[in-house]
């Protein structure tokens, strides 16, 4: 029979052992969760890697199309579209001057119409300034990343 020092001694042993396979239980559950994580972690880094190649293959594609067109053309034709905003805006112009050359008789309305109409051109004016500034700004960057592609 065993003693008493032998009973507390195996159910010392025993508690331990009970404490051991609790903070193996812990440490299973936190290696799953950690498992987890990672799968997640995982799955966005794959999302994340092909939006990049799509993304990629999308700039390839513009690049490749304005290398076709030339930056040489795409600044022809903002220069074109600059002619003729400025050849319009003088049109307009001349026909706001021949307007208050014929109302000089002093027509408030007419000459009240005519300063919006001014104030109007002005600032279409300004908006065409604004839209060829931002397409030079526009091939000039194409043509750094074109130039930064071919070094590499």
């Amino acid at each position: 029979m065993p003693t008493q020092q032998e009973i507390t001694k195996l159910q010392d042993q025993a508690q331990e052992l009970v404490n051991n396979l609790d903070e193996l239980c812990k440490q299973v559950e936190s290696y799953r969760t950690a498992k987890e994580e990672l799968q997640k972690a995982s799955s966005e880094l794959l999302g994340l890697a092909e939006s990049t190649r799509q993304l990629s293959e999308e700039s390839h594609q513009i690049i490749k199309a304005v290398n076709q067109i030339g930056s040489a053309k795409i600044l022809e034709r903002l220069n074109e579209l600059d002619q003729l905003a400025g050849s319009t805006k003088q049109l307009l112009e001349e026909g706001l001057q021949t307007i208050r050359t014929v109302s000089e008789d002093g027509d408030a309305e007419i000459l009240e119409r005519l300063g919006g109409l001014d104030q109007a051109l002005k600032r279409a004016s300004k908006r065409q300034t604004i839209i060829l500034a931002s397409g030079f700004g526009l091939v000039i960057i194409l043509q750094i990343v074109l130039f930064i592609l071919a070094k590499n």
